[in-house]
């Protein structure tokens, strides 16, 4: 046995040159042919191609076939088997309704046995921690009052522990209170005016104390008085008339147009509008303007 000779580096490219040349002239050759030659050697060379491609249609064809079925086979399985799950959890349903069933037309009939012997089921009725605080005395043929009042502080007293207004002490503030020491404080005086409205109700008389050097001030508004509505919020005067006076406050009604603001009460709008504003906090000027406060 003869021995393998191994082929070096240079060798192996030189062969690798030869063969790719090889093809390369073969290919010439055909191209060459195929020119020279007639179209029936042509049809006659591409006969052999065309009975593969024939073979492998077939095989394609017989594929599809054969992927139909077993498709249509899994569809009828998965099919198959939803239906059996829908008819076993049918099935269970109907059995546990059933024998919920069973068991209500059973408590039911013991329940009605127990009213037919005269026994009343407390099985249901839940049960009431009743402490001492709430037991009254069946003896006593009269509630006292002493008694009602124990009774009532101490479900007050229960009342106020389950449930504590203090989220709600802020919100229960006299507002108007809060903002008159406010403006006091701004202003740094005290403004000491009692405000009185006559039995008929057209005339408003001030009388008391205001400013730093304690000027006494005695004056008297009517109806249709012409009056300066000063803003605190807006910093404008604002030209009106006094339109109603009543016991809880004045009502001034005025042709301008009221800026609505954010610390303001109520709504201003265009045209003979009413002005609330509290009473205690009318004052009056040298030069009979009244000073409305918007709170």
């Amino acid at each position: 046995m003869t021995k393998r000779r191994e082929l070096n580096v240079r060798e192996l490219l030189e062969l690798e040159r030869q063969i790719y040349q090889e093809s390369i002239d073969r290919v010439r050759k055909q191209q060459e042919e195929l020119k020279a030659g007639t179209l029936e050697d042509f049809v006659r060379r591409c006969q052999p191609f065309e009975a593969d491609r024939e073979r492998e249609l077939q095989v394609a064809q017989h594929q599809y076939h054969f992927s139909l079925q077993d498709a249509s086979s899994l569809f009828e399985f998965d099919v198959q088997q939803a239906n059996d799950v829908l008819r076993s959890d049918e099935q269970q349903l109907k059995l546990e309704l059933l024998e919920r069933t069973q068991q209500r037309r059973r408590r039911i009939g013991q329940r009605r046995q127990m009213l037919q012997d005269g026994i009343v089921d407390t099985s249901n009725v839940k049960a009431v921690n009743v402490t001492h605080s709430d037991r009254v005395d069946t003896r006593l043929t009269k509630l006292e009052p002493e008694l009602l009042e124990k009774q009532l502080r101490r479900a007050r007293q229960r009342m106020r522990t389950r449930f504590n207004f203090r989220h709600l002490s802020r919100v229960q503030r006299n507002r108007e209170r809060d903002e008159g020491v406010k403006m006091g404080q701004e202003e740094e005086a005290e403004q000491e005016v009692d405000v009185i409205v006559d039995e008929v109700g057209e005339k408003l008389m001030c009388r008391g104390r205001v400013g730093e050097n304690g000027a006494v001030m005695d004056e008297a508004f009517c109806v249709g008085d012409p009056v300066v509505l000063l803003s605190k919020l807006t910093e404008e005067d604002f030209q009106g008339f006094v339109s109603a006076l009543s016991e809880g406050g004045s009502q001034v009604g005025a042709g301008v147009w009221i800026a609505r603001s954010r610390d303001a009460l109520h709504d201003y709008v265009v045209g003979n509008v009413l002005f609330e504003s509290n009473r205690r906090q009318l004052t009056r000027n040298r030069k009979r303007c009244l000073a409305l406060r918007l709170i």
